[in-house]
């Protein structure tokens, strides 16, 4: 069969076997984003800030007097880096940074001392069977450290004792059972250095009249890491040597007291395994000091200003101020109560052999019994450390103990509830006898407590033979004739990491955590950081200790709800304005 063309044309897109389909186009070249380096000149707004801020500061300074309030001014908002670190920069650079500055000091506080520690452990795990057990040469375990000691003639019962005298270490207080090593062993010691937490309560006084120093060691245990700070230990020594840190008040430089733990203990005439008699517990009675429970760092404070004074007897009779002083490194003052009036002095020491030698030097300061609690909440609030003494004849017959020193812990004042505007103004004074308290309205047994629940709460009331007690102001201005203050700084360098269990194996770590918990969740850091204070022993302006709120570094107060001030006398209730 043949085909015959029939001379017609295809139509335009179709070929002999059909429709032919166009070409796709070709793809679009894939594009992306190239980073171009920014210039340098994008930058010029910074770089032009900052020039300008060094050269207004620079030209601030060539032209402003030294020392003018103008220049101390330009200072305080230009040139505050290096306060940065402690907190003390002004607001603006606070702000920006304090971040990283809590971070930095959150680090330094608490990572260091956990690593430390376990270092510490480790060395004597390893190594310590190489070690000796340390003896002071320069303060040894006999009678010339002893001196002639006089004894407490304000406790006839725990005054000079007659017994003889065996000193033990005490480390060996409490031990586990069998021979003692013959050389320092870890965990061969059930004592430690801090029982818990530090407090007043710790502190027991034995036959040595040294109670101006137990008061002072009571007052400053109030305040958290005042205590700890002073020893380079933090636990028990298994070679019996410690190192703490005293102020030398004559020289205003600080030493470092190296000392051994032998401690006094009374004789037994008995055949003891260390010739010591013992307590019901079981450990040997300490002379002087006595431990609180199983801690001994009162005895080694006690010990550390005997060697600063040549001997035990040298710490008899001393005050209390400069025990506190000895501490702190702080300047110390004293208000005395003459008339209706309290009159300030100021502690000046004088150069002597003798390392307690100071005076009392009158100063223009007075101040009414109402004005005078004003400034002493104001003091307690900012950190101060005080104490009391002095108490008249009259006071002796409801418990108190004349030509005795005392601690001065609180100063509060309280409403009789929480929806009253009534108030009483109280303070708490503790016996470093650990016994001995205040027979008058408000003691431990007093009714009072119990119909007024809202200020046993508020004061955190305990019913305790403990030596620790409150008094309203009004009884304490009439039975009592000093009160001493040392004022003491508190800032971010204050903090310390809590004081947890030695023996357990975890407890550097949990210390790390608490303390770091306490840091950012309680706001210490910040708190410490930003709300500090700095010692100084200037008179206060009336404006500021009389204020109705605030901030401080104990937190915010307000006390715009204390109206009418009142005075109870037993069951009675007596309105004073």
């Amino acid at each position: 069969m043949q085909f015959q063309a029939t001379g017609q044309l295809q139509p335009q897109g179709w070929n002999t076997f059909g429709p032919v389909t166009p070409a796709a186009p070709p793809p679009e070249p894939i594009t992306r984003p190239v980073s171009v380096p920014r210039h340098a000149s994008t930058y010029w707004p910074v770089l032009a800030i900052v020039a300008a801020y060094f050269v207004v500061y620079a030209l601030l300074r060539l032209r402003l007097r030294e020392g003018s309030p103008e220049r101390q001014l330009a200072d305080r908002w230009l040139w505050c880096w290096p306060s940065l670190y402690s907190g003390q920069a002004c607001c603006i650079y606070n702000l920006i940074f304090s971040p990283i500055i809590l971070v930095i000091h959150a680090f330094r506080i608490y990572i260091p001392s956990c690593l430390y520690i376990y270092c510490w452990r480790m060395y004597w795990l390893l190594g310590g069977c190489c070690s000796e057990f340390f003896e002071d040469k320069e303060f040894p375990p006999c009678d010339k450290s002893l001196g002639k000691v006089g004894g407490d003639s304000a406790n006839a019962t725990s005054g000079k004792k007659d017994s003889n005298i065996v000193w033990v270490r005490a480390m060996h207080f409490s031990r586990r059972d069998g021979p003692k090593p013959s050389h320092p062993t870890l965990g061969d010691s059930f004592m430690c250095l801090f029982e818990g937490k530090i407090e007043a309560q710790d502190i027991l006084q034995g036959a040595l009249g040294d109670c101006w120093l137990l008061a002072a060691m009571a007052t400053l245990a109030e305040h958290e890491g005042a205590i700890n700070s002073l020893f380079t230990e933090c636990c028990v020594q298994p070679a019996g040597k410690y190192s703490v840190k005293l102020f030398d008040p004559q020289e205003k430089v600080w030493k470092v007291i190296t000392l051994d733990d032998f401690v006094p203990c009374i004789a037994d005439p008995r055949d003891q395994p260390d010739g010591a008699a013992r307590n019901a517990d079981g450990m040997p009675k300490a002379m002087y000091a006595k431990p609180h429970g199983k801690e001994i760092w009162v005895m080694l404070m006690e010990k550390a200003f005997a060697k600063l004074c040549s001997s035990y007897a040298a710490t008899e009779a001393g005050i209390t101020e400069w025990a506190i002083s000895a501490m702190t490194g702080g300047n110390a003052w004293r208000y005395e109560r003459q008339g209706s009036t309290w009159e300030r002095l100021d502690l000046v020491t004088q150069k002597s052999k003798d390392k307690r030698a100071c005076a009392f030097k009158p100063n223009d300061e007075k101040h009414t019994d109402e004005d005078f609690f004003k400034l002493l909440r104001q003091y307690h609030r900012q950190g101060a450390v005080l104490c009391c003494g002095g108490v008249q004849d009259a006071g002796k017959k409801l418990g108190l103990v004349p030509k005795h020193a005392f601690s001065l812990l609180q100063v509060r004042t309280v409403n009789l509830s929480w929806h009253s505007d009534e108030y009483l103004r109280m303070v708490q004074i503790r016996n470093p006898w650990g016994t001995g308290e205040w027979k008058g309205p408000w003691c431990d047994g007093s009714s009072l407590w119990e119909k007024y629940p809202h200020v046993k709460s508020a004061l955190g009331f305990a019913n305790s033979d403990d030596g620790t007690y409150w008094m309203q102001w009004e009884d304490f201005c009439q039975l009592w004739g000093y009160v001493g203050c040392v004022d003491c700084s508190s800032n971010i360098f204050s903090l310390r990491p809590p004081l947890l269990p030695e023996a357990n194996l975890a407890s550097p770590i949990k210390a790390c955590m608490l303390g770091c918990l306490r840091f950012w969740c309680l706001c210490q850091g910040p708190r410490h950081l930003f709300l500090s204070h700095e010692a100084s022993d200037e008179h206060i302006a009336s404006q500021v200790y009389q204020r109705s709120f605030g901030c401080d570094p104990r937190g915010a107060y307000c006390r715009l709800c204390e109206r009418d001030m009142v005075h109870i006398d037993g069951d009675e209730l007596i309105q004073n304005g």
